[in-house]
This record gives structure tokens, C-alpha cells and sequence, in this order.
């Protein structure tokens, strides 16, 4: 009985998975529609799916402070209840702001969301226990590769054959599966106290500022005239001066956690990074690039996206990765980036084909990494301290995808460079260097036997 009861825990992690991936990447097909009802044009529209990331990746240490102070059951089930009431709520937004405003809420309940499954997936499977904790990293893998994969194809039917509104409302019926091995249970509850529940939350907020202003500060800007550049450039200064004192004064401070101070563990913090900037901020930059090079209609460039996601569910289901160890992931995604440089620079004999089939082996490479990416900071802390390795392991993430949205759209910048191919090239070349470090971080480490051993 335990044991199915654990299994409905686990599948309600795998949903809460799905609903943070699919919210991220399924409303950006309907932002036309958004934009015509409204009435604001598309690009500013792209604030309803940058505000959602922004508050996700700001809150996430604050999110796994309350995670590890209150447990996972209070956080998971309050944070739920926000996000599927902001979801709702978002339907009958009017206005850009009133969106925004709601789908940054949204995003700030997805943060909650995410280190509370997170530390319920790292209780269900702990380092050194009887369950197979690899086979479900690569399971959590796949529903998050699912939600980026089905996340446009969903939402392109919906709209088509429903309304946009429908793409929030199915949050509704997701969260009924997710609340039910939770009705009339209080077993699988983290301990109490953990490594984040002994961190003052005060001692984050300057963090959080620093994330959701550099984040938003242009729609800031474009929203509230007035702010200026100056006023930026004083709340950032401010909040790093108050994270310097808080560290030096402050027992509590979080940049003063143990595990930061090991140095091993420091650099690894690194491979996260890397991974999210030579794979994951390619869903945001590639489309766009997509389209321009390859001339392609939007059902031609979903369908090459789906190349680049669709294996993180297919690697898992046929247990290909068994077969295949970390080297193989890091050396697939250097090949493939220097692939796309390749085809963006020069016109040869059936580009369509070959772009399907780089961004396919990236894929591969991606769907042996994923779950190997996931463990690399969960695998060094004790289960009461998931909070802190889910906030770890999510805020790095969210920072690799930022910062290479950031550096695909500096290099591509036509005011900046000789030409829009060669950029596009150039950054290709760059970024593919990054997966070869990360694996020569996996050797300095020495720690062959997670991350460059098979993916068991």
C-alpha cells in the first residue's frame, strides 16, 4: 500500500513538471490572438512569457527557504492553489499590464511549485536508498523534455479548434491528479529545518531584486516612464551592497551556507550553467533564427523544435541511455552547435534535412545530460536539505537560460555586426565551447562515476 502510495506521489511530481514546462512554452502560440483581443502588438506580447520566467527564476531561493522551513506538503499544496487561481484569473485579464502582472505571479507560485516537487522527488528516491533514484531523474527528464516538446503543438491546437484561454484552464483539471495522493496523508513529509530552513529569507531578497529588475527592467522602462536608467542602476547597486553586508554580519545570510564553501562544489555549480546556455535558451533564440535563414512557415519551425525536444522522451523510453554515458551528451551538443554554425554560414543541399537531424543529435546529447544535470547538485546534500538543492539546481538553470538569451541576442544583433548569418555563426562557435569545459570540469572533479559513468 505504501509503495502505491508513493507512486501517485511521484506521478504527481511528474504533472507539476509538466504543468511548469507546458505554461512555459505552450501560451506562446497564442500571443497573437492575446495581442488582437487586447489590442497590443505582438512584441510586446512577449512580456506574457518573459514576466512568467522572470518570476520563476527570481524566487526560486526564497521558494526553497519556505520549502525546507515548512515542508514540502504546505509549500507544494499553497503554491498549487496560486497557480492554478492565477491561471484562471489570466483569462479575464483586459489589459497588458493586468496580464503581465498576473502571469508574474504566476511564474513566482511556478518557483514554489518547482523546489517542492523537487524535494518530494529527492525524499521518494534519496542518495543510497532501496528506489532506483537515477531511473527517476531520467523520468522527471522526460516529463520536462514532454512539456517543452508538447507545450507549442498543444497550444496551436487548442487555439485552433478551442481558445487561448483553454491553455490556462487546463491547469485545472492537472492539479486534481496532483492534489490526490495528498488528500487524507501526511506521510513523505521532508524533516523539518533543513540547510535553507536555517537561512535568514531576508538575506535572499537582494537577489531576488537583482534577478526580476535585470529581467524586467526594459518593460519597466517601456511601461513607467519616468524610471530611467539611473534608478536601475541604484536598486542594483544597493542590493549588492546589501548582499555584501548581509554576508559579512549575518550568520543567516544563504551566501554563507557550508556547501558554498567548498570549492569542488562551487565549480560544479558551473555545469548547470553551461547546459542551459548551450541547450535550453536555444527554444527561445532558435525559431526566430529558424525562420529567417530557412524562409520556414511556423508549422515547418515547430516541427524542427520538436527535433530538438522530442528525444529528451524518447532517450528515456527506449533506454538508450544505458548505452550512452555523459561524454557521449557533452560531445553531441558541441557537434551539433558547430553543425548549426555551419549550415547558418553556408547554403548547401538539403538544409531542411540536415538542421532535423543536428538538432536531433543535440537532443540526444540533451536527454543524457538532463537528469545527470538535475543530480550533479542534489547528490551532495542530505534529503532534509532538498529545498536548498532544488533551489540550487533550478535558479543555475534558470540563469544559464537567461544568460544565453542574453548572449544569442547580443550576438546577433544586426546594430553590432557585419551580418546576421555570420553572428548567428559566430555564437554557435562560442556557445559549443562551453559543453567541452563542462565535461572538463567533470574530469577535474573526478567524479567519473556520476556524471562520466552510464546514466544508471
Amino acid at each position: 500500500m505504501l509503495r502505491k502510495k508513493e507512486d501517485l506521489f511521484f506521478l504527481s511530481v511528474m504533472i507539476v513538471t509538466f504543468m511548469i514546462g507546458f505554461d512555459t512554452t505552450g501560451l506562446g502560440v497564442a500571443i497573437p490572438d492575446i495581442a488582437v483581443r487586447l489590442g497590443f502588438g505582438i512584441k510586446e506580447g512577449t512580456w506574457l512569457s518573459i514576466s512568467y520566467t522572470a518570476g520563476f527564476a527570481a524566487f526560486l531561493l526564497p521558494a526553497g527557504i519556505i520549502t525546507d522551513k515548512t515542508g514540502y506538503r504546505l509549500t507544494l499544496l499553497s503554491s498549487l492553489s496560486v497557480f492554478v487561481l492565477s491561471s484562471v484569473y489570466s483569462t479575464y485579464c483586459e489589459t497588458l499590464t493586468e496580464f503581465t502582472t498576473i502571469r508574474l505571479i504566476q511564474g513566482i507560485s511556478a518557483a514554489f511549485l518547482n523546489t517542492s516537487a523537487m524535494a518530494l522527488l529527492n525524499v521518494l528516491y534519496p542518495v543510497g536508498g532501496p528506489r532506483n533514484r537515477a531511473g527517476a531523474f531520467k523520468k522527471w527528464s522526460m516529463f520536462l523534455g514532454l512539456s517543452f516538446a508538447l507545450g507549442p503543438i498543444l497550444g496551436s491546437l487548442i487555439v485552433s479548434y478551442l481558445s487561448w484561454g483553454w491553455i490556462m484552464l487546463i491547469n485545472i483539471p492537472l492539479s486534481l491528479v496532483v492534489l490526490f495522493p495528498f488528500v487524507g496523508s501526511t506521510a513523505m513529509e521532508t524533516l523539518k529545518k533543513g540547510a535553507l530552513g536555517q537561512v535568514s529569507l531576508t538575506s535572499t531578497l537582494p537577489a531576488t531584486i537583482i534577478l526580476l529588475s535585470i529581467t524586467m527592467n526594459p518593460y519597466f522602462n517601456q511601461t513607467f516612464s519616468g524610471l530611467g536608467r539611473h534608478l536601475f542602476y541604484t536598486i542594483i547597486i544597493a542590493c549588492l551592497i546589501a548582499l555584501g553586508s548581509l554576508h559579512l554580519f549575518s550568520s543567516k545570510s544563504f551566501t554563507r551556507l557550508p556547501e558554498l564553501k567548498n570549492g569542488n562544489f562551487l565549480i560544479s555549480l558551473l555545469l548547470p550553467i553551461f547546459f542551459s546556455i548551450s541547450y535550453w535558451s536555444l527554444f527561445v533564440t532558435l525559431p526566430g533564427y529558424i525562420t529567417v535563414k530557412f524562409n520556414y512557415s511556423p508549422m515547418m519551425v515547430m516541427t524542427s523544435m520538436l527535433c530538438l525536444s522530442i528525444p529528451l522522451t524518447l532517450i528515456p523510453v527506449f533506454t538508450l541511455q544505458d548505452k550512452l554515458n555523459a561524454m557521449s551528451g557533452f560531445v553531441f551538443i558541441a557537434l551539433g552547435l558547430l553543425a548549426l554554425a555551419y549550415l547558418f554560414n553556408t547554403n548547401v543541399k538539403h538544409q531542411g534535412l540536415l538542421l532535423d537531424i543536428t538538432l536531433f543529435i543535440m537532443g540526444c546529447g540533451a536527454a543524457i545530460l538532463n537528469p545527470i544535470m538535475a543530480r550533479v547538485v542534489m547528490d551532495n546534500v542530505a534529503p532534509e536539505n532538498s529545498g536548498l538543492a532544488a533551489a540550487i539546481t533550478s535558479t543555475l538553470r534558470q540563469m544559464g537560460f537567461a544568460a544565453g538569451v542574453a548572449f544569442y541576442s547580443l550576438m546577433t544583433d544586426s546594430s553590432i555586426s557585419n551580418g546576421l548569418n555570420i553572428s548567428e555563426s559566430h555564437a554557435f562557435i562560442a556557445s559549443s565551447i562551453l559543453p567541452l569545459i563542462a565535461l572538463s570540469i567533470c574530469i577535474y572533479l573526478n567524479k567519473r562515476s556520476q556524471l562520466l559513468s552510464k546514466a544508471h
